[in-house]
């Protein structure tokens, strides 16, 4: 019951950011099409074949970093996770209820990943069948591995709200609360980078791996180097994004309602 109350209060949304997806292929297809320095207005057959691969690692750069603007829009599930329910004041309903509470928040915290895995399928299935349409070839099938790292950074932009919400009692500040965490520690990056030289981890580094795998790394050695570097960051971020709905837990557990 509580999964298809989490299902209606997301869908619109859902469907909404689904369509912002699939749109932000004509953007990611834009970038590539320059990138490889094809002279073109809009997206037209390439057939040229050195084009063709130039235009299908331009792809593989960019599908990543063009996501970041639908996981502004993806922090919104979060908004709506358990937390929000002090501010309609239904909270003293809904976690009294005989389920635990930590139902209540992993229940909703898997509806919106299993919307945001949707997401990143969609997304990467419509951009790659896009460019099948434009080059008229399947150059790789490699770049539809570009779901996993765009699932994880999906995560990375939403766990943080779903745990914000819980501890402001809200989703509009929750997802005030989250959005300022992520360009705070944006500037810190740029900040530790420009000043002392340290690189702090970023969810953007999850796509190089995978970047070098589509375009074309296929040897042993360069397929182990790269495993190594993909292995650490994901697990480091798949934690992270599973640690905020834990530390929710363990607030409203812990909160009289």
């Amino acid at each position: 019951m509580y999964l298809w109350k989490c299902w209606r209060n997301t869908r619109v949304r859902f469907v909404v950011i689904l369509i912002l997806a699939a749109t932000c292929q004509f953007q990611v297809h834009s970038q590539a099409l320059v990138i490889d320095k094809f002279a073109s207005t809009g997206i037209s057959v390439i057939q040229d074949p050195a084009r063709i691969e130039g235009y299908w690692q331009a792809l593989a750069d960019q599908i990543g970093l063009s996501f970041l603007f639908p996981c502004l829009f993806i922090m919104g599930f979060g908004s709506l996770s358990p937390g929000d329910e002090f501010a309609h004041g239904t909270a003293d309903f809904l976690l009294t209820r005989p389920r635990s509470r930590r139902y209540f928040i992993w229940t909703s915290w898997l509806t919106g990943a299993l919307e945001i895995l949707t997401i990143a399928l969609v997304y990467v299935s419509v951009i790659f069948v896009t460019a099948i349409w434009v080059t008229r070839t399947v150059y790789t099938w490699k770049l539809l591995a570009m779901v996993l790292p765009i699932f994880i950074l999906g995560l990375v932009f939403y766990s943080p709200v779903c745990l914000m919400t819980a501890l402001e009692r809200s989703g509009r500040k929750g997802y005030g609360s989250g959005l300022g965490l992520m360009i705070l520690y944006s500037l810190l990056i740029a900040l530790f980078r420009a000043r002392w030289g340290i690189h702090l981890p970023t969810p953007t580094a999850l796509m190089r791996p995978f970047w070098n795998m589509v375009n074309g790394a296929t040897g042993i050695h360069t397929w182990a180097a790269a495993s190594q570097s993909v292995i650490a960051p994901m697990i480091g971020w798949s934690l992270f994004a599973v640690g905020c709905p834990l530390l929710a837990q363990l607030y409203i557990e812990r909160t009289d309602v």
